[in-house]
């Protein structure tokens, strides 16, 4: 055997000891529920029986390469210990094997011994799982006799009630005065109710307790999640009406894909073309609805830069139908559902004005119900390059970027994606070497409905692609447990951020 087949098989040993010491931990950490723990021991003893396979195996080779060495030297004694130590090319140490399969027996006794602590655990685990059945029964078993117990005093009460209600003959003035006294009982009740109402309503207009409110909402991070409170009426800050001084108009070029849509449409295109920027060129590519769609893009066609309406392969082959007839320095879509907030438009247009060198940019998110009322908002920290690689957090309504990038990447977005085409096209910006910058500002509203594509096929089509993305980014499959963990001080600076404006909304309230 050659050093470099030894220097594999140490190599291969501290794999294991590294393995061993994963293992470890990982039983430390299985004692948080008792049912993990039982799992997570299974599956550990599995992986102990196939480790004890391959240091059998190891050691099937220590043996063979001792008998080769003793063959090869015969009966030479024991040489005197150099001062130095020995060159493993030589491969004259008699000792050599020995001191291999030394090693070897130990890191074998070391892995026996954690199977035994591991059947242990297990046997304990097994012991208190029994105990716990037990105890369920028994209180199940009182539960229920409890429960008859009340309903025998429950019969009882009523059948003394009923022969209470015989003996007594109450006049009709003591019935008049019974109900009296209920109607006033009543109105105080309610008088009760309303001050209850009132004062609920003074603690949760006062500072303590809507900061207190904060402190908690601050502790969950709101990306993700697309349901955060219930609809409340829209109101933005005083700075978003007021116009934006621009030093140059580059025309923006932005396509809307549109498919069966109707309901929200108009109110789409309404967003977008009340930005008030003159340099806009506006289409809409329509797939061919025929659900009143088109009656309305030909109310709307004096106003957009055109229009179409034509069965397609889908919103990505939409989206490259409606950029390809575009010729702006700035570019973007907006799904027909979704919404641009008051001036977004000339506001990152002099974003781009004032930094020649930003290639992307996208910003804030409000998510809004049918009815166009807020029901979450998505404040991220600022761009994080290495994030984007595991998750993609980028609200894609506030998303603009330069021709030049556009170009530099093939000018389309890959027509194989049906939910991930946006991130996809940000990682093939990234890769491009193209810079990116998030504006702390709320651009868009993302609407969720229940008939919107995002709901319905993300469970069937969208993890697929995700999963095809990462697998891209990483040359790997990866685990849920390492995207969380990579992801893990991203959501931790959003949720400061989301902090921050909260306070900055409650203090210029």
């Amino acid at each position: 055997m050659s050093e470099p087949d030894l220097e594999e098989l140490g190599a291969i040993l501290n794999a294991r000891d590294a393995a061993l010491a994963n293992v470890i931990q990982a039983l430390d950490e299985a004692d948080a529920s008792a049912l993990a723990k039982q799992q997570e021991i299974e599956r550990l003893t599995k992986d102990c029986t196939e480790r004890m396979a391959l240091i059998v195996r190891l050691d099937g080779h220590a043996r063979r390469l001792e008998a080769l060495l003793q063959g090869k030297l015969g009966t030479v004694p024991p040489p005197v210990a150099p001062s130095s130590p020995p060159d493993m090319a030589a491969l004259h140490d008699p000792y050599l094997a020995l001191e291999f399969r030394t090693l070897v027996a130990h890191l074998e006794a070391r892995l026996e011994l954690l199977a035994e602590d591991i059947q242990q655990k297990a046997a304990a685990v097994s012991e208190t799982l029994v105990g716990l059945d037990a105890k369920l029964e028994r209180l199940t078993h009182e539960t229920q006799r409890q429960n008859d117990a009340v309903s025998g005093m429950f019969a009882n009460l009523e059948t003394g009630l009923e022969r209470v209600n015989e003996r007594l003959n109450v006049p009709p003035d003591y019935q008049k005065q019974i109900d009296v006294l209920q109607t006033t009982c009543d109105a105080r009740l309610h008088v009760i109710e309303e001050q209850q109402q009132a004062l609920r309503a003074f603690r949760e207009a006062s500072l303590c307790f809507r900061l207190k409110t904060m402190a908690k909402h601050a502790l969950s991070p709101r990306l993700g999640v697309l349901y955060q409170h219930p609809p409340i009426p829209l109101k933005l800050p005083a700075s978003y009406s007021r116009p934006v001084r621009l030093s140059a108009q580059p025309r923006v070029s932005l396509v809307t894909p549109s498919y069966g849509q109707a309901e929200f449409i108009a109110r789409t295109m309404d967003s977008v073309l009340g930005q008030g920027y003159p340099n806009l060129e506006y289409f809409v590519q329509d797939g061919g609805s025929t659900d009143g769609t088109v009656e309305i893009l030909e109310r709307y066609a004096h106003r957009l830069s055109g229009w179409e309406s034509r069965p397609d392969g889908g919103q990505s082959q939409a989206i490259n139908v409606g950029l390809a007839k575009c010729s702006g320095e700035i570019m973007g879509w907006l799904n027909s559902d979704d919404l641009l907030l008051p001036w977004a438009l000339p506001h990152v247009v002099q974003y781009f004005n004032t930094h020649p060198d930003v290639d992307v940019v996208y910003g804030n998110r409000i998510i809004i119900d049918r009815d166009g009322k807020p029901v979450g908002r998505w404040v991220l920290p600022g761009h994080d390059a290495k994030v984007l690689k595991w998750a993609d957090y980028v609200p894609q309504e506030t998303l603009f970027w330069r021709r030049r990038i556009w170009d530099r990447v093939g000018g389309c977005v890959d027509e194989s994606f049906h939910f991930a085409m946006d991130w996809d096209l940000l990682l093939r910006f990234q890769a491009a070497g193209a810079k990116f910058r998030h504006l702390p500002r709320f651009l868009g509203a993302f609407r969720v409905h229940e008939q919107q594509k995002t709901s319905a096929a993300i469970n069937e089509v969208g993890f697929a692609e995700m999963a095809r993305l990462r697998e891209r980014c990483h040359g790997r499959a990866v685990t849920d447990m390492e995207i969380a963990r990579r992801i893990a001080p991203f959501l931790m600076r959003h949720c400061l951020a989301d902090a921050q404006v909260s306070l900055y909304n409650y203090f210029c309230d």
